[in-house]
Formats: C-alpha cells, structure tokens, sequence
C-alpha cells in the first residue's frame, strides 16, 4: 500500500467514515510503524497532529489520541509517512529549533561517478552518454544517464585489466559489469573490479556501500571483498555496507544464498538475514531483519530505526554531502521515521526539528545539532 492510499484511509479515520476493516487494518498498521520508533519528544504532538490535520485539510477537533502501547510514536511515524516528501512548511519559515542562513538550498544528491580505466585514464561520468572505451574485448558504456555498462565481444578478454568506479559523496551510480551482474553504488563508496571475468571466480572489492544483483555463472563463484570481510555467492541479490571509518561490516541476503568469511569465522546467510562484523571484535553475528530497509538508499529513501543521531547524519552527510557537527550529548539519541532522499536538506531537518528536540542549525554546507 503506497503513501496515497494510506493518507486516504487516514483521512476516513479521522472523519469517522472508515469501515472497521479500515480501522483494524490502519491501527495495526500504526502500531507496526511505531515499533519502529524511540526517543520521540511528546512535547511536539499537539503542533505534529495539527500540521498533519492541516496538510489533510481537515477542520474537525483534534482526533483523541488512544493509549496504545506506542501511539505517541505512531503518530510521529504516520505524520512523517505522509509529509516526509513534500515541503515542511508552506510559508517559507523554519520552526522554532531549525536556523538557517540565508542561502541557496542544499540539494540532494544525484547520479555522479567517475571512472578510472586501466591505464589510469579518468572519465567524469555525470551525464555521459555513448561509448567511452574498449578495453580488451570489452566495450564501456553509458547507455543512458547515472548508468554504465559493460559488454564483453570476446570470450578471450583478459582480467588483468582493473577499472574503479568512484562515487563521491553527493552521488549514486549503477553499474553492470562483464558478467551481467547489477551493481548499485550509493554515496561516497569505491568498486574496483575486472574489465573482463575468466578463470574459476569473479572477484570485486568494495569500499562503501553497494547493492548487488549476481548474474549466475556454473563454476564462476562471485565474490565481495570489504574491510577484511568475504562475501561469496553463486547468484543473488544482497546489500554490503562497508564504509572507511564505519566499526562496523554489514552484509544482508535479500534473495539467494551467501557465505560470508572474516578471520576463520564463516557464516551462511538465507534470506532477510544480516551478518554484522565489528572491526574491534572477531566473530560475525547473524540476525534476522528486514531485508528492504538495507536498499531503501537505493529506493529514494532514508529509513532510520532506532538509530543514533551519530549512525544518521553519517549517511545524510555523505547523500548530501555536507559536514554535520554533532555537539556533546547529542551523538547517541534516538531517530526512528521515514524521509524522501529527493528533498532538499532544508526540507529534511525542518521535518526532524519537529520530532526531535535538540537544535538544528544549517549554514553553508555545515549541519551543527545542539542540545
């Protein structure tokens, strides 16, 4: 169910007009949303309801909130579902907890890459279109805009020759190597990899964060390096995030089968499984998620459960690509909701200043979060 049908049904809620299998399936939904969420400032309910109800364009009294366990939360989720996406405030003013300077609008990111050949030649690929190179046997291709390809003509193509995609901070690119294999390249990550696949495996290493589609080859295994981690599959779909500085290695299985190695620890993951690895620890823990909030970056979306402030603006800044400056005791508060990749950053923190407590201020490309 989409963000239009939901609003409808909240709408028919809040009227009265819903049916009770409307009203069973709507408050289920809340409550599975609202699990979701933590650390949510109830102080800020009475204005959120209000512009939700505005945004509806509906007169009625305030709607008596119910004591569910978490309805407080929920309704931050669902005012967030719904208007998310859209402009946070019409009259062109911030709320009260949100400065900025006058300036033009940080706008997000958008599909920008650049691409090292094997002699070391450089090709800034933001808005290429045609053939770009032959290496090899293999032709590279931007056959449309924010997308490379590449086809290989001969059987006989070497993989000496290395290639790496670059995407800087402010950009994503999709990527279809030799072999058939999709790959989704989100902010500030690096692919280096084979212009052309032979021998008994396909090997490519990553820095960052990417989303893999393996095309399936009998005897050709497909394997991911990232920060002393291995990830080894046959065919599959499957999200690695694995950026420099980042404590953290996460590997989760939408479709397929996967081994994952680091050390002498081995894993196999199923489907809406993770494999975390923690650069300070040996080991790899294995939990049960869902696996689509792992590619809503490649979706359009930021989807945040329960993180830190500190996990959060990691990823905002790298989308947008913008310092955020997070003061003494903001770093490990909480932040559950949804929010569009495609607004400006003005629109993001004005929404999140009117769920969040602490202080947003934007100048130039500097973000400071204050108490």
């Amino acid at each position: 169910m989409d963000k239009k049908d939901i609003a409808t049904l909240i709408q028919k809620y809040l009227d009265g007009n819903s049916t009770a299998e409307e009203r069973t399936f709507l408050e289920s939904w809340y409550l599975e949303k609202a699990r979701e969420a933590s650390d949510v400032n109830h102080d800020r309910l009475n204005a959120l309801n209000k512009q939700l109800r505005n945004r509806l364009g509906i007169n009625r009294k305030p709607i008596l909130i119910r004591m569910w366990p978490y309805a407080a939360a929920a309704v931050v989720l669902v005012a967030g579902f719904l208007f998310f996406s859209q402009p946070a405030n019409e009259t062109g003013t911030s709320p009260a907890n949100m400065t900025v300077h006058k300036q033009a609008p940080v706008v997000p990111g958008s599909s920008r890459a650049i691409l090292v050949l094997a002699d070391g030649s450089q090709v800034e690929l933001s808005g290429q279109t045609g053939k770009l190179a032959e290496q090899a046997g293999v032709s590279v291709i931007a056959n449309q805009p924010g997308s490379l390809n590449y086809e290989q003509k001969t059987t006989g193509a070497t993989t000496d020759q290395t290639n790496v995609l670059r995407i800087p901070r402010g950009g994503e690119y999709q990527l279809t190597l030799a072999d058939g294999t999709k790959v989704w390249l989100n902010s500030g990550s690096e692919l280096r990899f084979p212009a052309a696949f032979n021998g008994n495996e396909r090997l490519v290493q990553l820095s960052g964060e990417a989303y893999f589609e393996v095309a399936k080859r009998q005897g050709q295994r497909f394997k991911v390096v990232s920060n002393e981690t291995t990830v080894t599959v046959l065919g599959t779909h499957f999200n690695i995030a694995a950026y420099p500085g980042d404590k953290e290695v996460r590997a989760t299985l939408l479709e397929g089968k996967v081994q994952v190695n680091k050390g002498r620890e081995t894993a196999i993951l199923h489907p809406g499984q993770e494999a975390l690895m923690h650069s300070d620890r040996d080991g790899i823990r294995v939990n049960v998620v869902d696996a689509e909030e792992a590619i809503a970056w490649k979706n359009g979306y930021f989807i945040f459960k329960n993180e830190t402030l500190a996990q959060a603006m990691a990823r905002v800044g790298r989308w947008y690509d913008v310092e955020v400056e997070l003061q003494p005791g903001t770093e490990n508060s909480r932040l559950g909701g949804t929010f569009s990749r495609s607004n400006s950053i003005n629109e993001l923190f004005a929404n999140l200043s009117l769920i969040h407590a602490h202080q947003f201020k934007i100048k130039g490309r500097k973000i400071t979060v204050m108490k």
